[in-house]
């Protein structure tokens, strides 16, 4: 096992400043080093913020990050939305990966692409995370046809929706609807 080293992203906020909500955005430096893994370093200004929903009451948070310019993190196709998941209450790291290999393996038309990194906040080492994708209508992400502001009756209200089952609807921002079986989807784009 001594040659299973892991990239080390660093991220610095501003004056050192504690990311205390899934709203608000600190202004932060991230640098990657690839540790030996063949991918490219990378440097340069972020914003980061939390993310999630249950994962963000863990001890561990999750985090959204969003570059100043698009790049192509540890060999990932180039965007400017990354996240950094915890799996804070899977302590195999394996259970969305797992997922995530299930979904290639049978061919969904877009699965989010990870990799396992070591993560160093304001100078303190907080564990293994994965680094992916963050899930939002793009090119090399989830590519369907956005819908316009225009588009609001006829053939324009079938297509370019984004999805997510969510338990927590009577709390979500975005828009939703249950399903007939009781399913509770939350309509991520277009936005209202």
């Amino acid at each position: 096992y001594a040659d299973l080293t892991l990239p080390v992203v660093r991220i610095d906020t501003a004056g050192g400043a504690p990311i205390v909500d899934k709203e608000n955005y600190l202004d932060a430096s991230l640098s990657i080093d690839p540790n030996g893994s063949g991918d490219a370093a990378y440097s340069g200004a972020t914003r980061i913020r939390g993310r999630g929903n249950s994962t963000w009451s863990a001890a561990k948070k999750p985090y959204r990050m969003k570059l100043s310019s698009a790049a192509a993190l540890l060999g990932m196709p180039p965007e400017r939305d990354w996240v950094l998941l915890a799996n804070a209450f899977d302590p195999s790291h394996l259970r969305n990966q797992v997922a995530f290999d299930l979904s290639r393996r049978t061919g969904l038309a877009w699965t989010p692409e990870f990799r396992y990194v070591e993560v160093v906040l304001n100078g303190s080492y907080d564990g293994i995370y994965m680094l992916g994708s963050q899930i939002e209508v793009g090119p090399t992400r989830v590519d369907i046809t956005e819908m316009s502001d225009d588009d609001v009756a006829g053939e324009e209200l079938t297509g370019g929706y984004l999805m997510e089952f969510d338990f927590r609807l009577n709390l979500a921002a975005d828009p939703g609807f249950v399903s007939s079986d009781g399913v509770q989807v939350e309509v991520k784009d277009p936005d209202p």
